[in-house]
């Protein structure tokens, strides 16, 4: 980020719909705006820092103030490449989070200005047990929809080699959480309760798995029959 930009706390805006990017994780995203092209080049190139922020309940990608969730996520682009002509597939890496303050109208595309939000973590030992509740009940719920052994186990094994924050992040992105779910998990800065309301959230997916498979089976009674 320009000098300017962290004395200021003033970053690019780039609003995105259906998706919540989360610090220290990779999401692709297609880019075929005009308008955001230029600063999607611009951050690939010299690393400039930009806000994602989600769009509240649209699908339609909107820089309105009123329209964008007010927690976004600072990140940079890794990788670009067209995909179709004028259409990019952009990879970007979340960093930390942040809070709009205000928005600030610009000629090309929109910039806010923002808070840093600092997330609150447990000591190690804490961490460490978060980090398994996350990975049993991933396992379990993979299980539920019938992933298949060796799947679970590379990705308990890649799982097992990230740190606690990632882990959970990760798990957030992935899972078919609804997306107001997701906004919510975004916004809270303590990390064990985000944590733990992500457990709860797949645990009682599981739940609802099982309830559907109990009753799948059977057959409704026959009216015609006394």
């Amino acid at each position: 980020m320009d000098r300017k930009e962290i004395e200021e706390n003033v970053i690019p805006l780039f609003p995105i719909s259906n998706i919540v990017i989360f610090p220290k994780v990779r999401v692709p995203l297609i880019v075929s705006d005009e308008k955001y092209k230029p600063l999607i080049f611009e951050s690939a190139v010299r690393s400039k820092f930009i806000g994602f922020f989600p769009i509240k309940e649209s699908r339609k990608v909107s820089d309105d103030a009123e329209k964008i969730f007010p927690i976004g996520c600072a990140g940079k682009v890794i990788s670009v490449s067209e995909i179709s002509p004028n259409v990019f597939s952009v990879v970007v890496e979340g960093l930390f989070r942040v809070k709009l303050i205000s928005l600030l109208k610009g000629e090309n595309y929109n910039s806010a200005r923002f808070e840093i939000l600092h997330e609150i973590l447990p000591d190690e030992k804490i961490q460490d047990e978060l980090k398994r509740d996350l990975i049993e009940v991933a396992v379990k719920f993979l299980v539920k929809i019938g992933e298949s052994r060796e799947r679970i186990a590379e990705i308990s094994q890649v799982a097992n080699n990230m740190n606690f924050e990632e882990v959970l992040n990760w798990a957030i992105l992935l899972h078919p959480l609804r997306f107001t779910s997701k906004l919510s998990l975004m916004a809270e800065d303590n990390v064990s309760i985000r944590a733990k309301k992500f457990v709860e959230e797949v645990k009682r997916d599981i739940f609802y798995i099982d309830l559907v498979a109990e009753y799948r089976d059977m057959k409704p009674k026959d009216p015609r029959v006394n």
